[in-house]
């Protein structure tokens, strides 16, 4: 019985020990969540227990001998979010399925995505050009040089000297035109304009420009009267890994050489960057050039958020040429003519010249709030600093020699020799000189983006948009051109009235724009038809700052701020009649705050009857599609009321500038 007994006993337990230690599997298939295709290698990882197992042909993974316990399951693919889940492991086998989304997805649904615009959906006239084509067409121009292959654009290369290139959409010309880079807005905070030098290598790294022309679809409250131009660089997103070494040459000594690379240093982060030198002499006589680019872009994927801080910069130096000529100067000197330059002594002498530097850094975040919801914040930082030169004082010193060039020997002479005892009795006064016009700024903004989907068919977009913008306005001295000092009567502080190299002459002062606003837009797509309505608020505050023509214990150098409340309302439909053809039309109106120059003079005085641009949009068209064909034809209608137009004229014969600022044009 003893026998029996222990025998039993230990049965029962050898048993118990079995049911005990009993070990189960995880199993399961990983896919994309937007394909729905099955991930070859993704890891599957039990961090508890060290253990995990890869997905095969299939999608398919087993991870075996799991003792009961409560478990976080991650999985993992290369270029997709990490996913993990809390699971039970009890009594059975447990079968845990995981669908990743695209890291690449989160990390490019930056603002810039809010501003793009697609075929058979948006409704509105908009080309697209790929990186591919940038590559193959672009070479070393500037980027508004790619863009005149599309309908209703028009670029020049200006004066001809490098990132002097202008853009007209539909007849408006830049300042009318909403350009981005990644979805920010560049386009000058003061009078709107862009300075393409700023932005010398960006051809280098974009990866697509959509061009949409008229009032677009873009939700924020930006100035497109003739189009937007949204300009996507490459980013970390990018998923494949590169070394690129490039060279090019070309005519008038071009000459450039670049370095780019982008790796993976972790699963989930990224890393590119570009380098280049570029130098040339120009196609106008004495336009050199000598440009360095950067640009870097460092991010991930953590989870359901994303982090890119990305980085862009030209600094850069360049020959002008400016004036225009008649054709019968171009006949006689020929089409690389340049009259912009003289010599002094055997040495070229510059009247027109550039040196700027424009870096601007964006801090991207995404975060997948859920299936349906996403926030896409952008902050960015841009501080400007450089110059252009020009003549200051008399001009009519100036004569040119035989070959059409200023004659700065003769200048010399002048100033050399010319004593005015009313300010000295032993120093010449400069009756002409050269400056550098300074134009410095700071600039932060902030643009965040709540996107929601409420079903397949409805989207909301609404948010904010705020930007802080300092611009420094002075002149210095440059080049006497043989003098000893030059006469500055406009500085009430500088009672001597003698500047001589590098002190401030003619004017100094700050433009300080502030500019705050929210935007909401919602979408909506069926089978046949898709429309968009647009609102948005901003208010627009002028300050200006006046260091020379007021003491500086004078309250009245100051304006304060001078408000301009502004807004848009925009709407449009889509029709696909069949799978080749759709029609489409679009409203808008903006009422628009003017720009810095119309709203002060140079004495601080606020120009009277300044109000609001009022600008109506009207646009419809007809598109035909297939695979390998497409074709839009489309007409538009603007009406735009209360310009303000300001112009400067300067007497030749005196130096003295005027400035005249017309209202109320319709």
């Amino acid at each position: 019985m003893n026998k029996i007994y222990s025998f039993i006993v230990l049965a029962a337990f050898m048993f118990s020990t079995a049911l005990f230690a009993q070990n189960f599997s995880i199993s399961g298939v990983v896919t994309d969540a937007s394909t729905g295709e099955a991930l070859i290698g993704a890891n599957v990882y039990l961090k508890a227990l060290n253990t995990g197992a890869t997905t095969n042909t299939d999608g398919v993974y087993v991870v075996e001998n799991i003792p009961k316990g409560t478990y976080e399951v991650a999985a993992s693919y290369i270029g997709y979010i990490k996913d993990a889940q809390n699971i039970q492991v009890i009594s059975n086998n447990v079968t845990l399925n995981f669908s990743l989304r695209q890291s690449a997805i989160l990390m490019e649904e930056t603002v810039v995505q809010g501003t793009r615009a697609t075929l058979r959906e948006t409704p509105v006239a908009f080309t697209e050009i790929t990186g591919k084509d940038i590559d193959f067409k672009l070479a070393s121009r500037d980027i508004p040089q790619m863009l005149n292959t599309i309908p209703s654009v028009y670029s020049s290369m200006g004066g001809g000297g490098a990132g002097d290139a202008d853009l007209h959409v539909r007849g408006f010309n830049q300042r009318d035109i909403a350009i981005m880079i990644n979805g920010v807005p560049v386009n000058d905070m003061e009078n709107g304009w862009v300075y393409w030098s700023n932005w010398a290598g960006l051809g280098d790294v974009t990866k697509s420009i959509q061009v949409q022309r008229g009032l677009g679809a873009s939700p924020y409250s930006v100035n497109a009267i003739g189009g937007i131009v949204n300009v996507e660089t490459h980013g970390a997103a990018n998923r494949q890994e590169f070394v690129r070494l490039k060279t090019e040459f070309g005519a008038e000594n071009l000459s450039k050489l670049s370095i780019s690379f982008s790796t993976a240093l972790t699963e989930n982060i990224g890393f590119t960057f570009l380098g280049s030198r570029k130098t040339w002499d120009g196609y106008a006589v004495n336009t050199p050039l000598d440009e360095y680019t950067y640009f870097f872009s460092f991010g991930g994927v953590f989870g359901n958020h994303s982090l890119e801080l990305t980085g862009l910069g030209s600094p850069q130096e360049h020959g002008q040429r400016l004036y225009e000529q008649t054709i019968t100067t171009w006949g006689d000197r020929g089409f690389n003519y340049n009259p912009n330059w003289g010599y002094l002594n055997g040495r070229v002498v510059w009247e027109r010249f550039n040196k700027f530097s424009k870096p601007q850094f964006n801090l991207n975040w995404n975060w997948q709030m859920s299936d349906q919801t996403i926030l896409s914040s952008t902050g960015y930082l841009s501080v400007g600093s450089g110059y252009g030169t020009g003549h200051i004082g008399s001009g009519v010193i100036f004569a040119r020699d035989d070959a059409g060039q200023y004659n700065y020997d003769n200048v010399w002479a002048i100033n050399t020799n010319n004593i005015d005892s009313t300010y000295s009795d032993d120093l010449n006064r400069s009756v002409s000189a050269i400056r550098e016009s300074h134009n410095n700024h700071f600039w932060v903004g902030l643009l965040s983006t709540l996107k929601h989907n409420f079903s397949s068919s409805l989207t909301l977009n609404f948010g904010i948009d705020g930007r802080y913008y300092v611009g420094e306005h002075y002149r210095t001295l440059s080049n006497m051109i043989g003098g000893d000092y030059f006469l500055e009567t406009h500085d009430v502080n500088n009672p001597d009235k003698l500047a001589s190299i590098g002190d401030t002459v003619a004017y100094n002062n700050d433009g300080i724009v502030t500019q705050y606003g929210g935007f909401a837009q919602l979408e909506y797509t069926a089978d046949k038809f898709s429309l968009f309505l647009n609102v948005s608020g901003s208010q627009t505050g002028y300050n200006r700052i006046d260091y020379f023509n007021f003491l500086t214990s004078d309250p009245d150098r100051e304006t304060g701020n001078s408000w301009f409340p502004g807004g848009t309302a925009k709407t449009g439909i889509n029709f696909n009649i069949d799978k080749h053809n759709n029609i489409f039309a679009n409203v808008g109106y903006f009422s628009r705050a003017p720009i810095f120059d119309n709203v002060y003079d140079f004495g601080n005085n606020k120009w009277s009857d300044i109000v609001n641009e009022k600008i109506l949009g009207v646009e419809g068209g007809y598109g035909f599609s297939t695979p390998k064909f497409a074709m839009v034809i489309n007409g538009f209608y603007t009406k735009w009321e209360d310009r303000a137009i300001s112009r400067s004229v300067t007497n030749s014969e005196t130096g003295m500038t005027s400035y005249f600022n017309i209202v109320g044009a319709n």
